[in-house]
């Protein structure tokens, strides 16, 4: 709910997906936690359909929210991703199809050799795989992070990475916003682009960040949870 100038957080990322011209329908996934009351009234109120499930369980929650409208494809993008880009929402999800895969996933990392910044994360499956991994994913983070039960059973399903062009390779440019130092970045492309930071190109934003190294260091500190991680806010579990 912190505001980037006239927007939401989350605003922007529902706004943002809204824009890719391959998405039928946005839903927010949020959880029945009555803290997050203000986002759903907040997103409803934006026009956007909400469903409420697991705190914990996160991907029952996405299945929950996904399986409603029966869909062929499922594109996941995390709520704390604000700069997503509707044009990498639609190269993935045409790749996804053309390569006829039952996972793809843009290649976020620093720990590859090409990858897009991390807040660019787009992560497309097929239905009946989600529901596959909703009926057998038993590890907490499997839960937790919604898609590792599909990319770490490669035996079973067909997985691809998808690099960015050389040109657009950027491994330790970091646009998601988990820490204040993250909210801090996204405020200085807002101070800079203004109202055209809701359509803004995500070419424009690396060229933004390459012309302002000062801008990137801003949270370049701060360490990216791996996703055999789980939120150590919630009750503690064996994860194995």
């Amino acid at each position: 709910m912190e505001k980037i100038g006239e927007w939401s957080l989350i605003e922007l990322v529902m706004k943002r997906v809204n824009q890719s011209s391959k998405i039928g329908q946005v839903v927010l996934a949020t959880s029945t936690n009555p803290k997050d009351d203000i986002m759903e009234n907040h997103v409803r109120q934006l026009g956007f359909l909400v469903f409420r499930g697991s705190e914990e369980d996160v991907l029952s929650r996405f299945y929950d929210a996904a399986r409603a409208f029966e869909p062929a494809i499922v594109v996941r993008i995390t709520g704390d991703c604000p700069l997503i880009s509707p044009e990498l929402i639609d190269h993935a999800i045409d790749n996804f199809v053309e390569k006829e895969v039952d996972y793809l996933s843009l290649s976020i990392g620093e720990d590859r050799e090409f990858a897009y910044p991390r807040g660019f994360d787009v992560e497309v499956a097929s239905f009946e795989s989600l529901a596959e991994a909703a009926e057998k994913a038993t590890k907490r983070y499997e839960r937790e992070h919604v898609m590792p039960y599909l990319y770490t059973h490669q035996e079973i399903y067909r997985v691809e990475y998808l690099d960015p062009k050389p040109e657009h390779s950027r491994p330790n440019y970091r646009l998601c916003v988990d820490t204040e130092q993250d909210l801090k970045l996204v405020q200085r492309l807002h101070d800079f682009f203004k109202d055209e930071l809701i359509v803004l190109d995500f070419k424009r934003i690396i060229e933004f960040l390459d012309g302002h190294p000062q801008v990137v260091k801003i949270n370049q500190s701060v360490k990216q949870k791996h996703f055999t991680e789980f939120d150590k806010r919630a009750r503690q579990e064996d994860s194995n």
